[in-house]
């Protein structure tokens, strides 16, 4: 079987309090099954009650949402939910002028076989004997719904409502509903429930003079339609109006505004701005107000695109992570952080991985700068449409390796250019090149293999259209893999202080002892500055290291090798290998193609400490990808070429 799904939707949330309003049903299924007086059709096999775990199946598995009434269609993997319902029991209704039902729902609106599942509510004025459809339910994953149902039901004294779902004769997934409300709000009310931008994010900063767009969400709270509402906001000294007309907001729906005025930023520092909603006749005025504030920026930070691959060796798909990655990072190392977060192998680090398998929703996917998920082959999009963000702090992260101790020291200095207030942490990740192993879960599964795809196929210098479904170990050298994320996937807590003032400069120190299997010749360390207020998790800004180890290298005379580069590269028929001895030691310099093939060998014998230049000739060499290997000692360092002649 295969199935799909067409649709899938954040959750919205509806403002406002049910003290207000005449409630005539409320029913949360806590009971733990189907209420007496409610109505399942049928009685059995249809609609259940229970928790997420009672629920799931292996292609439908809704989210915790403590006890809800649910029908799995999936479960029983035959058409047999054509015409199933949830009724009420009859509702006097015969007092309210308005009837407004909400709830909580979970519906993919999946479809198998070209065959869509449906979901609808319906009503009876008859006390359930006949029924009729007064709308769809929105797909979506736990999204809170009102409906207006005054035309169908306002005045009546047998009323009913019932949820229906249909399979449309096909296996589907299904269909939850949890916090049924049926009320009749009073006849006038608003609450605003968002304002923009949010205080102490990207777009609320701006260099001084510029201009900052303002808008919010206001949701009607009364039962009668909003067509007019003035939207205003100050500063403090001035005050700005503007007046929507002609919209037709029902009860319980919200509306997206833009203020026509926008905010031009008079001086450095922060701006409190008070925006609020009006209209005539809202007899309660405490949640028609909301705040945000608008920064002045000292400077304008550089800023880094931060991508956060999900992959794994197993996922076939994920070659394409491998190839755009390398990309992107190849286009724009300067103004990029790239990290290689593996699944299920050998490479694979608990935090980390934990941490993205809340985020995304399968493999190979890109969370950009930090809580924006995406696929790799749209890196180049995501780039240019976040490269202009406010990077918020220049980032300077010094590193200091003891050879000794195999500690890493990591002083971070964050130079920040907008005043900042919350929750605001760093997070310091490792990153390793040119990882390689030799047992079969380093072997990287291939889905583009001998097929015909519309995207470069060319990553690290392999023909993936032209390698095998699984590509050996041998010839797999693993770029960007994340060793650790220092702080947690969300930071560092206390690494930056609650009140961040503008134009300051915050210090904090990380420590990592780099395992005895990675090498730290080819780690690099990217420090990240995350925005964690109501745990949104936005990286605003990142900067890489360029190594670890480097100038600032503790030397230990048990370790010969230190500093190594190879240039130019590409070349054309000969390259230089520039490296540093600590301390005097035999060197072996080999190259090996992308199978794992030993094309030449060189032992230089046992060179003194210091710098050497060594030229290593590649005339007789194909074209294409190579790894120098550079043996001091015990001291290992690879380096990827590449052949152009």
């Amino acid at each position: 079987m295969k199935k799909s799904l067409l649709f899938l939707f954040g959750s919205l949330v509806f403002a406002g309090s049910l003290s207000a309003q005449t409630i005539f049903l409320t029913e949360d299924f806590e009971g733990g099954s189907i209420p007496a007086s409610w109505t399942a059709t049928p009685a059995t096999g249809g609609f259940a009650v229970g928790t997420n775990a009672a629920a799931s199946s292996t292609y439908f598995a809704p989210s915790a949402h403590t006890k809800f009434a649910y029908v799995n269609d999936d479960a029983v993997q035959s058409a047999s939910n054509g015409n199933t319902r949830l009724s009420t029991p009859v509702i006097n209704l015969s007092t309210a002028t308005s009837v407004v039902l909400k709830y909580d729902s979970y519906f993919l609106h999946g479809s198998n076989n070209n065959i869509s599942e449906a979901a609808d509510i319906m009503t009876s004025i008859d006390g359930g004997v006949t029924w009729t459809s007064a709308g769809i339910v929105t797909p979506g994953i736990w999204l809170a719904n009102s409906i207006d149902l005054s035309t169908q039901l306002a005045g009546q004294a047998n009323a009913a409502i019932s949820f229906r779902y249909n399979d449309g004769g096909e296996w589907e997934y299904g269909f939850c509903i949890d916090n049924v409300v049926v009320m009749s709000p009073p006849p006038i009310g608003v609450a605003l429930v968002d304002v923009t931008p949010v205080a102490y994010t990207q777009p609320s900063v701006g260099a001084v003079t510029s201009n900052i767009t303002l808008g919010g969400t206001f949701t009607n709270l009364g039962g009668n339609h909003i067509t007019t509402i003035a939207v205003k906001y100050t500063d403090g000294s001035s005050t700005f109006t503007q007046n929507i007309n002609s919209i037709n907001i029902g009860p319980y729906q919200s509306y997206t505004f833009t203020h026509p005025t926008p905010y031009t930023i008079p001086s450095v520092g922060g701006h409190p701005i008070k925006m609020w909603v009006e209209l005539s006749g809202d007899p309660v005025n405490t949640d028609d107000t909301l705040s945000t504030v608008v920064n002045g920026a000292a400077f304008t930070p550089t800023h880094n695109v931060t991508f956060e691959e999900a992959t794994g060796t197993w996922c076939g798909w994920c070659v394409r992570g491998i190839v755009y990655m390398d990309s992107i990072d190849e286009v724009y190392p300067n103004t990029t952080s790239v990290i290689a977060v593996h699944n299920s192998d050998p490479m694979a680090n608990t935090i980390y991985d934990t941490g993205m398998g809340t985020l995304i929703a399968g493999y190979p996917s890109t969370v950009v700068n930090g809580n924006f998920v995406s696929d790799p082959q749209d890196a180049f999009t995501d780039y240019n449409n976040t490269i202009n963000d406010f990077g918020m702090a220049d980032i300077t992260p010094t590193v200091t390796y003891n050879w000794n101790t195999r500690v890493a020291s990591v002083n971070v200095s964050t130079h920040f250019a907008a005043e900042l207030a919350g929750d605001f942490r760093l997070a310091c990740v490792f990153t390793e090149d040119y990882v390689h192993g030799t047992t079969a879960t380093f072997a990287q599964h291939n889905y583009y293999s001998y097929t015909s795809q519309n995207i470069p196929l060319y990553g690290q210098g392999v023909d993936y259209q032209a390698a095998p479904l699984d590509i050996p170990a041998v010839q797999m050298w693993y770029k960007f893999v994340a060793r650790t994320i220092l702080g947690g996937f969300n930071g560092m807590t206390g690494s930056l202080p609650a009140v961040i003032p503008v134009n300051s400069t915050q210090v904090y120190t990380f420590n990592y002892t780099v395992p005895i299997t990675s090498n730290p010749n080819n780690m690099h360390v990217i420090v990240m500055l995350i925005n964690n207020n109501n745990g949104d998790r936005i990286v605003m800004n990142s900067k890489e290291a360029s190594s670890v180890v480097g100038a600032n290298a503790v030397v230990n005379p048990t370790v010969s090798l230190g500093s190594v580069s190879v240039y130019p590269n590409p070349f054309n028929t000969t390259t230089t290998v520039e490296m540093s001895l600590v301390s005097s030691d035999n060197v072996t310099i080999e190259m090996f193609d992308m199978t794992g093939k030993l094309v030449s060998s060189e032992n230089k014998g046992t060179l003194a400490a210091g710098q050497h230049l060594i030229s290593l000739d590649g005339s007789n060499l194909a074209d294409g990808m190579y790894f120098v290997k550079i043996t001091a000692g015990t001291s290992v360092v690879t380096q990827k070429v590449s052949i152009a002649h």
